[in-house]
């Protein structure tokens, strides 16, 4: 026998309530309805649930025993759909994030969300590569710079603005640029999964804007590469702020045309859409949008004192 549980919650609603009217009112349904529901759950037993007379309805034998039965199972039930109402958030939480922006920026806030949320196991990928977020399981991407149109959820939690640095030592040899142009005459070190990584336009509030196109006399396909080679004293390159502040405090990177202004790009969480979000996902795109939100950009920072 299969009851559905709307016939329960009519029968304990009428033996609560002394009838049919009070019930309905309380169920929010016609009274009609709850008469049905009752003779259907009544025909569904074999057996007379409720004495009715003109003025008032009763339990039968039948129906008190019923209603001694139900009332527990219906307040264990109750008090199981709070619980998952509310639960901790938990199971196998799989993140995307660029290398660099996870050593420089988001790794203290990954701690804090698992100390935060033990019953959350968290799988992070480490890389350059952009991921199919749904053919490769991800269920939150973090992703850099100016994001395409897709069905994809997406929120910003950020930006970042592109710095170009070099070493003392560099500089010391082949001389400081002091504009843009001036780049074309230094070894330039691309970053190579970028769609043109020696295209850059450089903004002045006095002179405007200028546009760049560079060979790159040497590439590499992480941040972390491209860095060490500036920091080796090859060439010059660009990075986002938060990858080169604190190779810059100190004193292996020095930050080049402090009057320009390079492109600023977003940083955003990304994550598939579906009717009903996994807990897990919503407290992390919760947590780090409050959190991260709060972090001072490049220009209120360091970079430029």
């Amino acid at each position: 026998m299969s009851l559905s549980l709307d016939l329960v919650r009519a029968f304990v609603a009428v033996a609560e309530t002394g009838g049919f009217t009070a019930a309905a009112k309380r169920l929010g349904v016609s009274k009609g309805q709850v008469s049905k529901e009752i003779a259907r759950l009544e025909s569904e037993l074999g057996a007379p649930l409720f004495l009715r007379t003109t003025r008032q309805v009763s339990l039968t034998e039948d129906g008190a025993r019923l209603q001694m039965r139900v009332l527990p199972l219906l307040d264990a039930l109750e008090l199981a759909l709070r619980d998952a109402h509310r639960c901790e958030p938990g199971g196998h939480l799989r993140i995307t994030v660029p290398a660099d922006y996870f050593d420089a920026v988001l790794c203290p806030w990954l701690v804090e969300f698992a100390r935060r949320h033990p019953r959350v196991d968290i799988e992070l990928i480490t890389d350059n590569q952009v991921r199919n977020v749904v053919a490769d399981g991800i269920d939150v991407a973090v992703r850099l710079g100016w994001l395409r149109d897709s069905s994809l959820r997406a929120t910003r939690i950020g930006e970042f603005e592109l710095v170009p640095v070099a070493a003392p030592r560099y500089l010391r040899q082949h001389g400081t640029p002091r504009h843009p142009r001036e780049l074309a005459g230094h070894g330039w070190i691309g970053l190579s999964v970028l769609a043109d990584p020696g295209r850059f336009t450089f903004t002045h509030p006095a002179e405007g804007s200028h546009t760049i196109h560079l060979r790159p006399m040497c590439s590499a396909n992480t941040v972390d590469a491209v860095l060490a080679f500036a920091r080796a004293g090859l060439g010059i390159t660009i990075a986002a702020d938060f990858a080169v502040r604190s190779s810059i405090q100190q004193g292996t990177l020095q930050q080049l045309l402090p009057e320009w202004s390079a492109p600023r790009g977003g940083i955003y969480l990304v994550w598939p859409r579906a009717a009903q979000e996994p807990a897990k996902v919503r407290a992390l795109v919760s947590f780090l949008k409050t959190g991260l939100g709060r972090v001072p950009s490049a220009r209120q920072g360091s970079l430029r004192e």
